[in-house]
């Protein structure tokens, strides 16, 4: 899991919401792979706090790319 910037974290709740409303796009970014700054699955109290001007910023999955390069990080 890599921690997302504040305005990319903003960026993508903002959209998921316009498409899903709150508490979906809380559902939604769950299911993507998202997570809470905790590790935990998102809730619609921490989409509310993105929206309202919160510091919280997500945890993205890792892409391909990023799975792929920590097999060759514990050989080094």
């Amino acid at each position: 899991m890599q921690k997302m910037t504040l305005a990319d974290t903003q960026k993508l709740v903002n959209s998921y919401v316009k498409t899903f409303g709150q508490s979906g796009a809380a559902k939604k970014l769950t299911e993507e792979g998202y997570m809470s700054p905790e590790g935990a699955q998102i809730l619609q109290p921490h989409i509310y706090r993105i929206l309202n001007g919160s510091s919280t910023c997500l945890l993205a999955p890792e892409t391909e790319n990023q799975q792929q390069e920590s097999p060759r990080e514990q050989d080094r």
